[in-house]
This record gives structure tokens, C-alpha cells and sequence, in this order.
């Protein structure tokens, strides 16, 4: 491929000898380059020795070249080709600046060799070979070596792949070097080309055409159709070609999701900037003289003399950018910085080669940074982007603003990220694109994102309506989903760049269903749909990226469903395989869900082959998966991990049992995490309900094992979260300041007061929100918060063991805390060592059927109020689940606690205190039915808790006297018949100086306000008024479909969420000295009112039982030391006259609210009964019925809080 030149043509004068000598060097170390030898080693290395002083000589000849030298074409040709060699080296093995100063030598070395015209001018063969190195140098691709520093590369060997794609900023302009290179084409044509350089040609020529109709487009939708057209003709044997399609998909989609706008004209004087020089003038324009040959051997050559064009690096972070987003692992996450830095900078940005879209670029371009690093300051930023992007354009923006909370929720955001998500992107795509509410089909320029966005709504809606575990409101969603998914991807057809999206959600629909369900027909359905969508590769890079790491994991399930292991084989290898193409910089998530999918399968081949081998491997990649997930930036997935690695111990309980324990418990801790990360009661319970399960089966896993304080730990981990988090959130403030972060301390006391529930309506109010971050992504503030607490944030989650639950029972007076759990009843004493598990066959799942017929009989009730079957039936129910709980339970309960040693025969009945899990949560335990016919309440005074942490806070908070300040609230709403008799007669009886709030019939009685909410409220502790010693609130109350709606119907709704929003008191401390909130004293915290709630169903929730989230236990938690709640709907009359003798028992009597509130129920069990001093009138008529001991009159009414003795 090379020709000879003049001094090897014979002519051989004697200073030319030294020349010749080199140019006969310097053939024997380019020609491997072009003809593919390899050659050994030792001839590789031999040349690479003699590389540097073969440079030295031509060098030095080519600075003294004479004009019209014959020779100097030839020694330009070699020396050009030599310093792109040495670049080439380089770059392979050195970093620094010299492989790029040797790269500009080359080329214009190369670039005067070519342009020498005359006698001296170069033959064909070295115009064909100065080509193919010029063309090396110019593609916009980073020089590579062979590993291992073998042979010197070939032309044709795989360039190394960079995000900047070799386009330095020092390069010629853009489209000059797109120009330059299509100029070449015809010298690389004109020989025959050999076998392993013709595919180069191929690419060279398919990349100049892409270029060339890239730059000719002007407008967006010419540059989507442009990139479209590249990535259908990129050569299948270019290397990397699928990430090569993929960032022209990239490229289709972003310019086609924009509004159609021009891109810039071409821009003027498109020369190499070296254009025009003396043939014999190989330097830069404007440079220095030639520098001395020793000095560049040494390295020290001339400063990069090409002039930097703005469009050469536009154009790298275009494709930087691109890359990105379309493969993970192209570019990393410094490599991204710098691109968003550039998309912003004044006038360095792909601006300069596509006009006005570098406000969108820089936006994008910090998207992908916020999800590359997981950094909720990279997410304000391009919030600050995106309200920049507004002024000009805001309908784009407001299109681009779902980014911010799905990138948050994508990497583990909270509850509240999802509705801000769900709110953005319903205030954008209320219905189907296309449906006639946007333009007309063709006429919407924004058509294809609102595509992308609707379908995404569609998902997110559907996962987080499975979150709720509603199966009936599930199978809803689900069919109205994939209904319009499948229309819109039959509407837009496989050609539309969003049909790989709209698809993959349909696949994730059907997954969904098929794991929710175990039915082997759905499963198929699902794997079918996942198959076409990872096999047609149209998705953006990390979204097929991360649906095919599921993808495993999902034919783990379909093999175990349909019992067909054949379905397992080679799927360890592929995840395998596919964990060890993960780059250094993996995107948040990716290795550890790989190591999870990995370890599913593993799990399945156990469980279909037996095989304890493959248990224990995915033993090892759950382990290796969370210990990886303590340095993941998205933290996604934690919870689900720990537990998964718990039930795969458990699967070897015989050996595993304590590991099973301490895994369990770190899914429980990261439940609780995941609690309080989210903001607010509505969105705490959503986070909470992975823990209640799990709790239990440690429970039961410590229980069998003899484990009982673990048993305790786990009981006391999976309950109450949201309860729990309400209180620690109270004191995140104070403990951040403490730590020195007061901006953020105070930064979470706004949030707390800030109003919630505002939802956008349109892009506009989508884009007032960017100036409010926390608004458009909830979760941010809560995880910087949680993250600056450190250390702290273990203080704050922790849940109080055996010890101090031991101390607290000592220390309150009571005999027992009692957990009731399925099986058995866990009981904690007053001393030390006396905690007993007692196995109790009648709590035995199998053996809970009255219960549930209880729950079937009362959700009937409730459907159908007023119906006399319906209330028959429960009423039914209630006396048989009474009857069964005296039996199974209470009756053994009691004879165990009351045979305790020490105890004497005539000792006071035992005080207990019940934690009461799963569905047991409805049972009322004090009217349980004992042998014999008396009901428990008889033998023992009750108390409940939410949990042993609830129980514990109370019982350390000082009682006031309820007389002290007492706020009275009668019916705001005048629909309960009997609440005015009832606050009238507790005033004229008990409290004559009470504040009175609500409707009285009397319009002479001065009230203090209508019985709003805000004005209850700011009677609490925490609030803004003087705090009340008593609240007693007679008023309607219900059990909502989810806890944290129910509500006290009053001058507007109090529910459990707003009264848990903003929790009073302050959170206890754990620790062996300490019973209540406060350390030193022992029982001695802070005080807190008696708040009594006669009201319609205030202790009952319908479901999530075991988050005992109830406007009872939220008015514990808000900080009252005592609270009466009921358990069910109360006659009228009944409930005012139990309170009235309630209220004297507690007042005259001097009894404790527990104590006074059994003194009532048994008063209302007494034939001989007689009303207390001060009931009149038709109140005290009442007492005279029989009826009033009947369950349904007298046992709804319970006590929380603290269970001492007065």
C-alpha cells in the first residue's frame, strides 16, 4: 500500500541516507496498520522501540525541507502516519495531552502530504494509505489499542468507547470534518480494498451520509426523520451498532417529542481552519515556528493549535447525552456532569449545531445527571432548568416536569413522589392522547410524549392500586388499563417511537397480574408480551435494561407456577453472565436487582429440584445483593430484599433459624425507614403494610425457636409504623438542629405546616410548582433530612425491647402486657425472665372462625345500615365471637396470670394490657364470654395499646385532673339524638367550668366556638392553644375503607391523618432507664389530657388491623395519657348514660379512666343499678331499660393509654 518515494527511487545523495533509512522504518511500523499483519510479539515490541526516534529523524527532515523538496510529500505522508500511530498508542496506554498533541501533528502532516501538488506530489498508493490514516484520525470515534500492548493495531481494530466520541474540543468544525472525510471517500475507493478494511469503509460511508443528513436538516422533525433513517441503514457490522440504534432512537424521540421548530442554517467558512496554507507550511495557523525535535520526542509539543469550535463539543454532548440515555453505562457520571455543564454554559452548548435547544438539552441533560447519581440536589437543579425552559416554551416544560418525581420515585422516593407523580401527569393527560381534548391527530406536535406520559399515568396508577391490596378495585384497574394501552398502541401503530414503551407497559400490567394471581395462563401472557418487547429492542437503553433484569425473576415464578423446571435452564448463567457485563458505573439499582433476579431463580431450581445447594447460592447473592445495596444511591428495593433474604433462612429453619431472625428484622427496620420517609398518615400506612406480615412470622419464627425478646422486637417492629413515625417526625427538627443543619430543620417545620391535599389543574399549575421543590418532588426533603441525621435516625426508629417493656409494666401499675398473635399469647410481666409464651390452640389460624365471621357479619352491617336482618345477624356474630374469646383465650389467659406466683388470693383483679394482632384487633376482649357466664371485665381491668412502644409513651405521661380545663364538644352536625343531654349533663355534674364547643339546644349557654377541627386541635398537646385536661367529644364518628380516613364528624372532618400530621408530645426515649418519655425519673414525662371519643366506631378500623390506626390510638399518639374510644356503633341513649356514669365514677369516685370505665361497664351489667347524682330527666329514664346490658349497649367502649391505678 505504500509507493516509493524519491531517495528510495536510487536517489541517494549522502544526507539523504539518514532519510531513507527512516522512511524504510517507518514503512515496516505503518504497514501492519493497513494490511492486518500481526507479527509476534517481539516484532510489536521492536517497533514500538523504534517509534520515538524514527519520529526524531523526520521531524528534523521536515522542518529543514527545502521548497519543491521531491521528498517532501513522502516524509509528511510517513511522519503524519507515525505520530497518528504514536497517538493511537497513546491513547491506549498514557494519559495526559500528549496523544492528543501527536493527533493534530498527524493531521497536519497528513493534510500538507496531500495537498503537495507537483513532481513531488504523492503516487496512488500513498494517497490511498494517507486516507485511511487521515480518515482513522477524523472519525468521530476515540483511537483503541488491542489489550495487552501486543502487535501494532490495525486499521480496522475496535475503537474504544467515550462518550465524547472523540470529537476534542481542539478538532476542526463539525461539519468540516464530516466534509473532509466524505472527500476521502473516492482515494479509498480507487484501490482495491482489503478484506479487513472494507467493513470500515462501510461505516465511513454510512457515517458521512448520516452527517451530511443530519446537518441538512432544518427543522426538528427533519432531524427525527434524519435520525430515524440512520439508525435503519447503521451497518449490522458496525461495532456496538445496537447502542449505536439506540441513540438514534434516542435522538427520534427527543427531536419528535418536540414542538416543530427551526434548527440553525449552516454556518459560514466550513474549511479546516489549516485550509489555504503553503503546501509547505505543516503548521497551524498563527503557531510558533516548528519546535525542536528533541523537545517533541520529550513530550513537550506545541499547544493544540486548532481553533475550539462550539459545535464539535455541542455535538459530542449531544451524543454524550444520548448515549446516556440510551444504554446504561455509556457515559459516566463525570463524563455527564461535564455534559450538563457544557449544555449550559454561554454559547458551548449543542446549540451551536441545533439552535434553540439547549435549554431543553440542559434540562435533559441534568435529568439523566439526577439519575445517574441519585442526588436530590441534581433534582432541584433541573427543577431550576425546567422553570428557566418555561419562559420561553412552557408547554414543553410543563411537559418535562413528571421527570423530577418520577426520578425520585424510581430511586426510592416516598409514597407522596407517586401522587405527585400521578397529580403531574393527570393535570397533562387527563384522557387518552388523541381522544379529542388536545389537536387534532397530526395537527399536535407534542403528541408523541403525551403518548409516553399517558401510558406512564396508566402504570403508575395500576402499581400503586396494587399497593392497596384490594383485589376487586385491582382486577378494575387492571382492565381498564390494558384496554387503553392496547388501543393506543393499535392506534399508533410499531412505527411509532412510542410503541416500545406503550408495550413494555402492557407487559409490566400482565406481569403484575400473573405474580398477584399464580395462574400459569397468565403468567404465559406475561412472558409472551416480555419476549416480544426485550426481543424487539424498542425501548430506550436503561428501560430495556431494566426490564430484562426482571425479566428472570418473572420466569422463576412461570416455572414454579407451571411446575416446568425446563423453563429455569441457562437462567443463573444469563443473570450470571449479565452481572459481569455491568460497567464500573452501574446506573442506581442495577446490580443489586440483577443479584435478586439471580437469587429468585436459584430459589426456584430449590424448590423444584430439592437441591440444598442451590438454596444456598441464592443465600448468597440475596446477601451479596443487600450488602451493595448500602452504597446504592437509589436504595430501591431494601425493604423487600431483607425480607426476601429472611424467608430463604427460614426455607432452612433447621440451621438458619436465627439468621432467618435477624434478616427479618432488618426488613422490618427499613420498613420503618421507608414509614417515615414519606409524608404524611395516608402515605405512612401505604409504606407500613409490608411490614405487618412480616412481623408476625418473625414473631412465630423467634417463638418456636425460644427467642422470646426477639419475638418481642419483631411484634414491636411491624406494628404501629405509622403511629410510630408520627411521633419521631415530630422531633426530626430538633434533632437536626442539634446536629447543626437548622436551614434544614426548618425546612421540614414549613413542610409540616404547609397545607396539603392542592393538586394541579394544567400546565400551568404544574409550573408555578417548580418554584416550590419540595411540592414537585415531596420526597426530597425528607430523605436530605433523614440522610443529615445519621446515627440519629437508629435513636429515632427504635422500638423499646423486653427490658424496658418490662420496666414500663413494673413502673405503670399493670400486671401484664399481653401480645395476642396466632397461636399463642406472648406475655411480659413485671420482672425480668417471667415472659411466657403461652400456646393457645383456639388463637390457631384454623381455629378463627367466629372471628371472621364477625368481620363478614359487620362489613355486611355496614353496606346495608338500618337493615334489621343485617344487624341481627351481627349481633349474632358478636355474642359468638364473645363466647369464643372467653373460651379459647381469656379463660386460660386469666387462670395463668391469676395462679402467677406471689400473687395472694384476695389480690385487686389483675391489670392487663392488650396488643392484639392481625384480625384479633376487632375482638373485644373484655367482653369475652368466660365459663360460667361472667365476662372478663368482671375478673380483670382492661387496657389497649397499639402496640408495646404506644403503651410504654403513655404510661410515663403525667395525668391531670380532668376537671382542671375540660372542653366539652356536643354535635356540631345535631343528627346524634342524644349528644346534647349527654354534654349538659356531664357540665351541670362533673365539669361546671367546661368550654363548650358545637350545637346546644339552650341558645343561652354560651359556647367557645362551632367545633371545628382547627379549634379541637389547638386544645391538644402541640397546639396552639391552652392545652385542655379533658376532651370529651359526643359527636358521630365512622371506620373509613382505609384507617386513615376515619373521621369524627364535627364542623368539618377530623380524621386519623390530620390528627397524626400533627403529632403532640415528644417521642420516648429507648433505653433500660427510662419508662416514658423523659430519662431519670422514673414514670415521671410530660402530661397529657384524658381525651374521651363517644362517638360511632372511633376505636375500629375496617382493615390493616395491625397498624391499630384508629382515632383513638391517633389521640394517644398525638399526646393524651388517656383515651375511651368504641369499638362499633353505640345506641344513643346507652352510650350518653354509660359516659355520664363514667364521667362520676372518675370524678366523685376519684377512680383512674380505666378504673372508671370498668366501674361503668359493670354498673350498666347491674339489674339493681341507679343512676348517679345529676342524671335527669329522660337520661335517667334511660337506666331503667333491661336492655342496657346487652354487648351491643355497653361493650364498644375500650381504654388506651396509660393503666395505672389512680
Amino acid at each position: 500500500m505504500f509507493g516509493q518515494g524519491p531517495a528510495e527511487r536510487g536517489n541517494g545523495e549522502g544526507n539523504r541516507v539518514g532519510i531513507a533509512e527512516a522512511l524504510v522504518r517507518s514503512e515496516g511500523m505503518v504497514r501492519p496498520f493497513f494490511t492486518g499483519e500481526r507479527g509476534s510479539p517481539g516484532d510489536g515490541a521492536r517497533r514500538r522501540a523504534q517509534l520515538d526516534p524514527t519520529i526524531l529523524e523526520l521531524a528534523e527532515a521536515a522542518r529543514n525541507l527545502e521548497p519543491g523538496d521531491p521528498l517532501a510529500a513522502t516524509i509528511r505522508a510517513r511522519l503524519g502516519c507515525l505520530y497518528g500511530l504514536r497517538h493511537i498508542v497513546r491513547s491506549r496506554f498514557e494519559q495526559g495531552e500528549d496523544g492528543a498533541r501527536d493527533r493534530e501533528r498527524a493531521i497536519r502532516m497528513l493534510r500538507a502530504a496531500r495537498r503537495t501538488d507537483g513532481p513531488s506530489r504523492l503516487g496512488a498508493e500513498d494517497r490511498v494509505s494517507t486516507a485511511w490514516m487521515l480518515a482513522s484520525l477524523l472519525m468521530p470515534a476515540a483511537q483503541a489499542m488491542p489489550a495487552g500492548g501486543g502487535a501494532v493495531p490495525r486499521a480496522d481494530e475496535p475503537r474504544a468507547r467515550t462518550p465524547g466520541l472523540g470529537l476534542d474540543p481542539g478538532s476542526p468544525r463539525l461539519r468540516a470534518v464530516f466534509a473532509e472525510l466524505e472527500s476521502l471517500l473516492p482515494d479509498l475507493r480507487s484501490a482495491e480494498v482489503p478484506d479487513h478494511l472494507a467493513g470500515t469503509l462501510t461505516h465511513l460511508t454510512w457515517l458521512v451520509s448520516m452527517a451530511q443528513s443530519l446537518f441538512s436538516s432544518r427543522t426538528t422533525t427533519d432531524a427525527a426523520h434524519a435520525a430515524e433513517r440512520a439508525g435503519e441503514t447503521m451497518p449490522e457490522t458496525l461495532p456496538d451498532g445496537e447502542r449505536g440504534r439506540q441513540i438514534f432512537a434516542s435522538m427520534r424521540t427527543l427531536f419528535g417529542g418536540l414542538p416543530e421548530q427551526p434548527l440553525n442554517q449552516p454556518v459560514e467558512n466550513d474549511e479546516p481552519p489549516d485550509a489555504g496554507r503553503p503546501p509547505g507550511d505543516d503548521r497551524s495557523p498563527g503557531s510558533d515556528p516548528p519546535p525542536d525535535p528533541a523537545a517533541e520526542t520529550a513530550g513537550a509539543g506545541p499547544a493544540a493549535g486548532a481553533e475550539q469550535m462550539a459545535g464539535v463539543e455541542g455535538f459530542a454532548s449531544l451524543m454524550a447525552l444520548l448515549g446516556g440515555s440510551a444504554e446504561p453505562g455509556f457515559a459516566g457520571a463525570e463524563r455527564m456532569r461535564e455534559v450538563a455543564e457544557s449544555l449550559t454554559a454561554e454559547g458551548r452548548g449543542a446549540g451551536a449545531v441545533f439552535a434553540r435547544l439547549e435549554p431543553v438539552l440542559a434540562a435533559l441533560g441534568s435529568a439523566a445527571l439526577a439519575m445517574r447519581t441519585g442526588g436530590s440536589e441534581q433534582l432541584a437543579e433541573t427543577g431550576a432548568l425546567l422553570e428557566r425552559l418555561g419562559e420561553d416554551d412552557p408547554e414543553l416544560a410543563s411537559l418535562l416536569v413528571p421527570l423530577l418525581p418520577m426520578i425520585s420515585l424510581w430511586q426510592g422516593g416516598s409514597r407522596q413522589d407517586q401522587d405527585a407523580l400521578l397529580e403531574a401527569l393527570a393535570a397533562l393527560v387527563p384522557e387518552p392522547a388523541g381522544s379529542g381534548t388536545t389537536a387534532a391527530a397530526g395537527d399536535d406536535t407534542t403528541e408523541e410524549p403525551r403518548v409516553l406520559l399517558r401510558a406512564t399515568l396508566l402504570a403508575t396508577r395500576l402499581s400503586q392500586v396494587a399497593e392497596e391490596g384490594d383485589e376487586e378495585e385491582f382486577s378494575r384497574t387492571f382492565d381498564a388499563t390494558l384496554a387503553e394501552l392496547r388501543a393506543t398502541a393499535e392506534r399508533i401503530g410499531e412505527a411509532h417511537p412510542a410503541y416500545g414503551m406503550v408495550l413494555s407497559h402492557i407487559a409490566i400490567a400482565h406481569s403484575q397480574r400473573a405474580v398477584r394471581l399464580r395462574d400459569p395462563r397468565l403468567v404465559r401472557e406475561a412472558l409472551d408480551v416480555y419476549d416480544r418487547v426485550v426481543r424487539e429492542r424498542s425501548l430506550p437503553g436503561p428501560l430495556h435494561a431494566a426490564l430484562g433484569r426482571s425479566l428472570p425473576g418473572l420466569l422463576a415464578v412461570g416455572a414454579v407456577v407451571e411446575s416446568d423446571p425446563t423453563r429455569l435452564t441457562g437462567l443463573a448463567e444469563r443473570a450470571r453472565a449479565a452481572l459481569g457485563e455491568i460497567g464500573e458505573e452501574p446506573l442506581p439499582g442495577e446490580r443489586t436487582q440483577l443479584r435478586w433476579a439471580l437469587a429468585e431463580v436459584l430459589a426456584a431450581t430449590h424448590a423444584m429440584t430439592g437441591l440444598r445447594s442451590q438454596l444456598d447460592e441464592a443465600i448468597v447473592e440475596v446477601v451479596r445483593a443487600e450488602e451493595e445495596l448500602e452504597d446504592d444511591p437509589g436504595g430501591m428495593g431494601g425493604t423487600g430484599l431483607s425480607w426476601r433474604q429472611a424467608e430463604l433462612y427460614e426455607e432452612r429453619v433447621r440451621v438458619d433459624t436465627r439468621a432467618a431472625i435477624e434478616a427479618g428484622l432488618r426488613s422490618l427496620r427499613r420498613v420503618a425507614e421507608d414509614v417515615l420517609i414519606q409524608v404524611g398518615a395516608e402515605h405512612g400506612l401505604r409504606a407500613a403494610r409490608n411490614g405487618v406480615s412480616q412481623g408476625l412470622r418473625v414473631a412465630s419464627w423467634a417463638i418456636g425457636a425460644g427467642q422470646l425478646p426477639q419475638a418481642v422486637a419483631a411484634l414491636e417492629a411491624g406494628r404501629a409504623l405509622v403511629l410510630r413515625a408520627a411521633t419521631a417526625s415530630a422531633s426530626v427538627p430538633e434533632r437536626l438542629a442539634a446536629l447543626g443543619h437548622r436551614e434544614l430543620a426548618e425546612e421540614w417545620r414549613r413542610a409540616e405546616r404547609a397545607p396539603r391535599g392542592e393538586r394541579p389543574q394544567g400546565p400551568e399549575a404544574l409550573l408555578a410548582q417548580l418554584g416550590r421543590p419540595d411540592t414537585v418532588v415531596p420526597g426530597a426533603l425528607r430523605r436530605r433530612a433523614l440522610a443529615a441525621l445519621g446515627d440519629e435516625l437508629t435513636q429515632l426508629l427504635a422500638v423499646p425491647g423486653l427490658p424496658e417493656l418490662t420496666g414500663a409494666v413494673a413502673a405503670s401499675g399493670a400486671d401484664a402486657l399481653v401480645y395476642l398473635l396466632p397461636g399463642a399469647a406472648l406475655v411480659v410481666g413485671r420482672e425480668a425472665g417471667a415472659e411466657r409464651a403461652l400456646r393457645l390452640p383456639g388463637l390457631e389460624r384454623g381455629a378463627l372462625g367466629p372471628v371472621e365471621d364477625y368481620l363478614s357479619a359487620a362489613a355486611r352491617r355496614s353496606e346495608r345500615p338500618g337493615e334489621p336482618a343485617e344487624q341481627a345477624a351481627w349481633e349474632a356474630a358478636l355474642e359468638e365471637v364473645c363466647d369464643w374469646a372467653g373460651r379459647e383465650v381469656m379463660g386460660p389467659l386469666l387462670d395463668w396470670v391469676e395462679a402467677g406466683p406471689g400473687r395472694a388470693a384476695d389480690a385487686p383483679p389483675p391489670r392487663l394490657v392488650l396488643v392484639s394482632c392481625g384480625d384479633l384487633g376487632v375482638v373485644p376482649w373484655h367482653a369475652a364470654r368466660l365459663p360460667g357466664g361472667q365476662h372478663a371485665l368482671k375478673r380483670a381491668v382492661f387496657s389497649y395499646a397499639a402496640s408495646g412502644a404506644q403503651f410504654r409513651a403513655a404510661a410515663g405521661r403525667r395525668r391531670v385532673p380532668p376537671a382542671g380545663r375540660p372542653v366539652l364538644v356536643a354535635d356540631p352536625t345535631l343528627r346524634l339524638l342524644w349528644a346534647v343531654d349527654e354534654v349538659t349533663t356531664l357540665r351541670d355534674a362533673c365539669y361546671e367550668r367546661a368550654s363548650l364547643y358545637g350545637e346546644l339546644a339552650d341558645e343561652q349557654v354560651p359556647v367557645a366556638g362551632r367545633g371545628t377541627p382547627e379549634e379541637l386541635l389547638s386544645v391538644l398537646p402541640g397546639g396552639a392553644g391552652p392545652a385542655a385536661s379533658l376532651l370529651h367529644i359526643a359527636s358521630h364518628g365512622s371506620a373509613g375503607a382505609r384507617p386513615t380516613v376515619s373521621a369524627l364528624e364535627l364542623a368539618g372532618r377530623l380524621t386519623v391523618a390530620r390528627v397524626l400530621d400533627r403529632p403532640g408530645g415528644r417521642p420516648e426515649t429507648v433505653g433500660p432507664e427510662t419508662v416514658g418519655p423523659e430519662a431519670g425519673e422514673s414514670g415521671a414525662g410530660e402530661s397529657g389530657p384524658l381525651v374521651v371519643l363517644s362517638a360511632c366506631e372511633t376505636d375500629l378500623s375496617t382493615r390493616d388491623h395491625d397498624e391499630a390506626l384508629t382515632l383513638t390510638t391517633a389521640f394517644v399518639a398525638r399526646g393524651a395519657t388517656d383515651a375511651v374510644g368504641t369499638r362499633w356503633t353505640a345506641t344513643d341513649g346507652a352510650a350518653a348514660l354509660l359516659m355520664a356514669v363514667f364521667h362520676d365514677r372518675l370524678t366523685a369516685g376519684g377512680l383512674a379512666p380505666p378504673d372508671a370505665l370498668r366501674a361503668a361497664q359493670l354498673w350498666m351489667l347491674d339489674p339493681a343499678r341507679t343512676p348517679p347524682p345529676g342524671v335527669v330527666g329522660r337520661l335517667r329514664r334511660e337506666a331503667e331499660r333491661t336492655r342496657l346490658s346487652r354487648l351491643v349497649c355497653w361493650a364498644p367502649f375500650i381504654h388506651q393509654g396509660n393503666p395505672g391505678a389512680a
